[in-house]
């Protein structure tokens, strides 16, 4: 916790919790993950809404992947976003009708194809303050959301880079897995 707490003060965040979210949708057990068989990708699974794009390009072919640390990340992301957008306390907007942004948000976020959930949060994390139409609860995450994307986006291309060497080099890259992990 005062980790999490030190990397808050870092981002210039205040400390005062806003909302709590619990959820690791792609948990995978890692005591025997490199030591247990898996017969495809459908081994490792969770819902597809929250499933990072590479995991869920990798379902959508039906090829191997090898889950890290940063697809439960990535689906904590989304999650984050998921809950933003249906947020069902809409405060001084209870009586108002969904944007019409935010119900295209809604359905973009809901659809099977990755590429239109990253247009709909490309779109999100765009937000900005004076966008009055848009309920608090997207306003105040917006910054938030994009400040985290960038994060996730430059680990990303870290590990893709990592990986890579790793592969070139008969490795599995595991020290830079337990870095994501730990």
């Amino acid at each position: 916790a005062s980790e999490v707490e030190s990397a808050v003060i870092a981002l210039g965040r205040p400390r005062g919790c806003k909302a709590i979210l619990t959820d690791f949708d792609l948990s995978a057990c890692m005591q025997d993950y490199f030591t247990a068989a898996h017969a495809d990708a459908r081994s490792l699974s969770g819902t597809v809404e929250f499933m990072s794009v590479r995991l869920r390009a990798a379902l959508d072919a039906s090829q191997p992947y090898l889950q890290s640390p940063l697809d439960d990340l990535w689906a904590l992301f989304y999650t984050t976003v998921w809950a933003t957008l249906f947020h069902a306390q809409r405060p001084s907007m209870d009586l108002l009708p969904l944007s019409s942004q935010e119900l295209a948000w809604r359905l973009h976020v809901r659809s099977r194809s990755a590429d239109e959930r990253e247009g709909a949060i490309r779109a999100i994390i765009k937000v900005q303050d004076f966008q009055r139409q848009l309920p608090p609860i997207l306003r105040t995450m917006a910054p938030v959301l994009k400040n985290w994307h960038s994060a996730l986006d430059q680990m990303d291309d870290v590990w893709t880079a990592r990986q890579y060497q790793a592969s070139t080099t008969g490795g599995v890259g595991l020290p830079d897995f337990n870095h994501l992990a730990y």
